[in-house]
């Protein structure tokens, strides 16, 4: 049996983490990025200068070539931050979260209330790593009044901080109505994705339903046929029966009786309602059992044919209470 962990086999939230990680390393590899969703941020460096930063991804390109951005980021000043670096475990972005969450409480010099931060997961030999910058609200403040009367700015900006694998966001300012912005983006192209894919099939499947139905109405029709060939069938299997019968027979009554003779007569003589079990010949007789209404009468009309000498039942005439008709058994002499 799974063990779970919140409700959920723990084998399966692995499964899900591992897809969610992989799925994470697909986006990011950069000719996947270049097709999603992405926004624009005017990056206010501590020196001084602007940058364009295409998000996500940390793409810095060249203000003067891009149109005036939606966002604004400010870059925290340098040596007013602390970073470090985390190895991740396999887990979700809420434990992740939560995990790095308790590495700052552990290692800040500033006090809890002041305490501000963000961190960027990267892939160092193989493993997950969040690389952690820890500030404070006095420094981050700082940073944001160098911004005032600078072009571009509007609203409460974003504040960047430089690590030595690039820029780290810090939490609790400017990016949430950007990422809110990016996940709506990333909603509708997964809702376009999904319409194409979608729409692919049914075009595809479309060939394959048509070639069904036509399956289908061949099906029905070949029913229809054979339900109306049904007596014509039967018939000729009754037929083949006999001719089989009249084969098997046959050495045992060459130079003897017609047999044809012999099953008319015993067609004739069977009244309806009766019917045969026992069929058994011999060169000069013949024993014939089954079930009839009025097995007397039969035996009298037996002895009407002149095909039969010596009809008589060789043992009593028994009624059967299930079925009401009356068991016999016959024999009689053949006549040349």
């Amino acid at each position: 049996m799974l063990e779970k962990q919140g409700g959920i086999p723990v084998g399966l939230r692995t499964y899900a983490q591992r897809l969610a990680r992989g799925w994470r390393d697909f986006t990011a590899w950069r000719p996947i990025s270049r097709l999603l969703p992405f926004e624009r941020v005017l990056l206010n460096r501590r020196n001084g200068e602007q940058a364009v930063v295409r998000m996500p991804g940390f793409d810095v390109r060249a203000y003067a070539s891009v149109a005036q951005p939606a966002y604004v980021a400010v870059e925290i000043a340098e040596g007013s931050f602390l970073e470090r670096r985390l190895e991740l475990p396999l887990a979700s972005d809420d434990d992740l979260n939560e995990a790095v969450r308790l590495e700052v409480e552990a290692v800040s010099p500033f006090p809890a209330g002041e305490v501000v931060y963000g961190w960027r997961r990267v892939r160092d030999e193989g493993h997950d790593c969040a690389v952690i910058a820890i500030s404070s609200k006095r420094f981050v403040q700082g940073s944001l009044a160098r911004l005032e009367g600078v072009r571009g700015f509007d609203g409460i900006p974003e504040v960047w901080a430089s690590t030595s694998v690039g820029y780290v966001v810090l939490h609790g300012y400017g990016e949430v109505r950007r990422e809110a912005q990016h996940g709506r983006g990333m909603k509708q192209l997964a809702f376009a994705f999904v319409a194409a894919t979608v729409a692919t099939i049914v075009l595809a499947l479309t060939p394959l339903m048509e070639k069904r139905e036509q399956a289908v109405q061949a099906q029905r029709q070949l029913a229809g046929l054979l339900r109306e060939a049904a007596p014509v069938v039967a018939s000729r299997d009754e037929l083949i029966a006999v001719q089989a019968l009249r084969n098997e027979l046959k050495p045992r009554t060459e130079g003897g009786v017609d047999l044809a003779t012999v099953l008319d007569g015993i067609s004739r003589a069977l009244p309806d309602g009766a019917w045969l079990d026992l069929f058994e010949y011999n060169p000069g007789s013949l024993r014939i059992g089954g079930r009839a209404d009025d097995a007397a009468g039969l035996i009298q009309a037996l002895q009407e044919l002149r095909i039969f000498a010596n009809v008589h039942a060789p043992s009593p005439i028994v009624r059967e209470p299930q079925t009401g008709k009356e068991r016999f058994l016959i024999e009689m002499e053949l006549l040349q």
